[in-house]
């Protein structure tokens, strides 16, 4: 059974009956650098994904700084 939940920031999918290695498999393939967040409990498998939107600002804050810190000869 797959349930998708929406919240006004973020994205859920849930997903039953996933076996232990199938998540460490799934997180070995997503990376260290995926957006989404992954949890698991037993054989729940629940995937958070950012909206657009709330990663738009991250994006803009993370720019400001690495400009500040060019501007300001900070290593970061």
């Amino acid at each position: 059974m797959v349930v998708s939940l929406t919240t006004p920031g973020e994205q859920r999918t849930v997903l039953q009956n996933i076996t232990w290695k199938t998540f460490e498999a799934l997180l070995s393939e997503t990376g260290e650098q995926r957006r989404s967040r992954f949890a698991y409990d037993g054989c729940t498998l629940e995937i958070t994904t950012p909206l657009y939107e709330h990663e738009q600002y991250k994006i803009q804050f993370d720019r400001f700084v690495f400009a500040l810190a060019e501007e300001l000869n900070l290593e970061i």
